[in-house]
């Protein structure tokens, strides 16, 4: 819906009922900036209801009962919702209480989990339970598809429900599986169509084994990278959405680039695998391609290491990125930004800083870390046009 200054004295002449509607309707950050632009009945209306908002998570589970064998010999699974307050954390009694205070109801989160799932369970209740959760979706609301176990996953059965338009109006979509999903289907389908037809879309979360996502899965994720805008990427062990040195050269060539990558969990005796570069050392890889702007030590021997850079013709596009070292693992984030302003204080506060000079070997190519700069700690952040062929992320 798109809002105008005419709006406001339109708004005047609609019923109480239709007004009262409307407000449950819209999400808080529609309501607040429908608030700007109205006044009268109808802004007495939206405060009433921003006042009154409650917000909810759905937890949805599927799960064979282990005490019942016919269940599992037809093919059959159990249901079972809980639901609860956000603020509090208190579980609510059933969907049938949320009802009776449906005006201010709206939902953050919609988890749900196949324990594991064949087949029998996705029935007429489930529809109408997530057509009411879906229908009521608050801001930076969160759909959390998880599947495990050894049985596989009857794939067409899910995707007639998940691929419904009702489950494209989330903003953060995150898939945790294993090998339930071994025959690609459901992971490929899902990630298809959330990337090409949720307009919504912003955050993508993959918590998924490596070898769970086909050839159609991975070009979804591809497009998703490269869309207009800010988004997110959340990857768990590898990383499936293109090649370090290709983000790199899209954001040299299009400032307007936006992309937060973090990838959690990369083992420490196996990042080569992940991260290879000439001499397949970790810190050589972003240090070739970016000033080493800090190093912090952490607790329990942890050690976090900085990175960034300024797009050389557009000063307020930058790049940073850190590597956060545990003992046996690993975790590396990096973020394309269109306007530095927008970044976190934290970041800023990092890119603010002159890289270290006898570690940055983005202008000093042959600088290793033994290398004595007593007299002169650090160098000015500007750019050389360094290669980037030589660093690949696979």
């Amino acid at each position: 819906m798109f809002w105008s200054p005419s709006h406001s004295s339109f708004m005047e002449f609609l019923s109480y009922d239709f007004l009262d509607q409307l407000c449950a309707h819209l999400r808080s950050d529609q309501l607040r900036n429908a608030l700007k632009l109205s006044c009268g009945r109808w802004n007495d209306l939206a405060q009433t209801h921003l006042k009154n908002r409650r917000h909810f998570n759905a937890d949805i589970k599927f799960y064979y009962d282990s005490d019942d064998r016919r269940l599992f010999d037809d093919n059959r699974c159990v249901l079972k919702i809980e639901l609860a307050s956000q603020e509090t954390n208190s579980p609510c009694l059933n969907l049938d209480y949320l009802k009776r205070m449906d005006r201010f109801v709206k939902f953050q989160n919609l988890i749900i989990g196949f324990a594991p799932y064949a087949g029998g369970a996705l029935n007429e209740n489930f529809a109408k339970v997530t057509d009411y959760i879906t229908s009521r979706l608050e801001s930076n609301s969160l759909l959390d598809i998880k599947a495990s176990g050894s049985r596989n996953i009857n794939a067409k059965e899910l995707m007639v429900s998940l691929t419904s338009v009702k489950f494209l109006n989330f903003e953060k979509v995150s898939i945790q599986a294993s090998n339930a999903f071994e025959n690609f289907a459901f992971c490929d389908e899902f990630l298809e169509l959330q990337v090409d037809q949720n307009a919504h879309l912003k955050e993508l979360s993959m918590r998924t084994e490596a070898n769970i996502v086909g050839n159609t899965g991975l070009e979804a994720l591809r497009r998703y990278v490269y869309k207009k805008g800010p988004k997110t990427l959340n990857q768990k062990g590898l990383f499936v959405g293109d090649t370090f040195a290709a983000l790199l050269e899209k954001w040299t060539e299009d400032p307007s680039f936006e992309l937060e990558l973090f990838i959690n969990g990369l083992p420490q005796n196996g990042r080569q695998k992940y991260f290879v570069d000439r001499d397949g050392t970790t810190e050589q890889q972003l240090a070739e391609h970016m000033h080493y702007l800090a190093e912090d030590q952490l607790e329990n021997l942890n050690e976090n290491r900085w990175y960034g850079r300024d797009h050389p013709s557009h000063p307020k596009a930058c790049v940073i990125a850190s590597w956060e070292c545990y003992l046996v693992w690993t975790d590396f984030r990096i973020h394309f930004c269109a306007d530095k302003s927008t970044l976190s204080e934290v970041k800023q506060n990092y890119l603010a800083k002159k890289c270290i000079r006898n570690k940055c070997k983005l202008l000093h190519p042959d600088n290793n870390s033994t290398t004595d700069h007593s007299s002169d700690e650090s160098c000015e952040s500007t750019d050389n046009g360094s290669d980037v062929s030589d660093l690949l992320l696979i």
